[in-house]
């Protein structure tokens, strides 16, 4: 509701099911999601600056590795 009110999203009756609603992101929606993630992305360089871009790239992948890893200890 917060997020429609907000005019990020729109929510419709599904055309099969009319029991379920479809949630899409409206243009504003779409803008926002774009500057968080440039957001996102400008805070990572900057965290990762003083490691060097091959360190920082090393780093980024070894993360993604433990954090695809399912049951870890």
């Amino acid at each position: 509701d917060a997020l429609e009110g907000k005019g990020l999203v729109e929510r419709r009756r599904s055309e099969e099911d009319r029991r379920r609603n479809v949630v899409e992101l409206t243009e504003r929606g779409r803008r926002a999601r774009a500057d968080a993630e440039d957001a996102r992305e400008a805070a990572e360089r900057e965290f990762l600056a003083p490691l060097g871009e091959k360190d920082a790239a090393r780093l980024v992948k070894a993360l993604q590795v433990l954090i695809r890893t399912p049951n870890r200890p």
